[in-house]
């Protein structure tokens, strides 16, 4: 998968692309034939933030496949519809500016085929407020305590989400405790993780888990 141009972003107001986000890109190249083999038609990143994710993914599954880009953030949202324009990835896409899919009826018949998510994962303590000047992009990393307070929130409604089959891929540092997030997200009907790709970085162990959505 080729890795779209982002020369175009602001660092300082959007989640600039680093480790996780290319180890991200990696894991779902490897999975590439898995995911076409699926023949998904709705595709879903949350929180995409400079868009070369969704962007990426778009240009492999090409127009029979819907990209939808969901972001707290009204500047994530811009510039991933300018990654897309500038990367001229065509039409078949949309980015919406809410919290999470709190604005989606999850009651809907529309399914996810495919769930992408690289949530904030860092581990800090209450005593580690967001700047109230820098919030949004604060909120790109930090994770609270245990670095799952936002994935924590997905979770609760992750089965209303994705269709039958369907694959959910997640970032995940060893801080987070693997053990018990994947055991929470299995219990909502998905199949136990398999660690596409994983990297040591420094502070860090990075892992990029998928879940498939078991049948019904």
């Amino acid at each position: 998968m080729e890795t779209p141009d982002f020369s175009h972003i602001d660092p300082d107001l959007v989640y600039e692309p680093r480790e996780d986000s290319f180890l991200l890109l990696d894991a779902l190249e490897r999975d590439l034939e898995l995911i076409k083999n699926l023949r998904p038609t709705i595709a879903c990143e949350i929180g995409p933030g400079s868009g070369i994710i969704l962007a990426a993914l778009s240009k492999v599954l090409g127009t029979s496949c819907f990209c939808l880009g969901i972001d707290v953030s009204a500047y994530a949202c811009e510039t991933t519809k300018v990654t897309f324009t500038r990367n001229r990835y065509g039409n078949s896409f949309d980015v919406l500016n809410m919290d999470l899919l709190s604005g989606l009826r999850l009651q809907s018949k529309a399914k996810f085929d495919v769930l992408v998510f690289n949530p904030p994962y860092v581990c800090c303590e209450e005593s580690e407020e967001i700047d109230p000047n820098n919030g949004l992009l604060d909120k790109t990393w930090n994770g609270g305590a245990k670095g799952t307070n936002t994935l924590d929130r997905l979770i609760l409604d992750l089965d209303k989400l994705m269709a039958p089959s369907g694959l959910f891929y997640v970032v995940a540092i060893s801080k987070n405790d693997i053990v018990r997030l994947s055991e929470r997200i299995s219990k909502r009907g998905f199949s136990a993780p398999t660690v596409v790709k994983e990297r040591k970085i420094i502070g860090e162990h990075l892992h990029v888990l998928r879940f498939q959505r078991l049948e019904n």
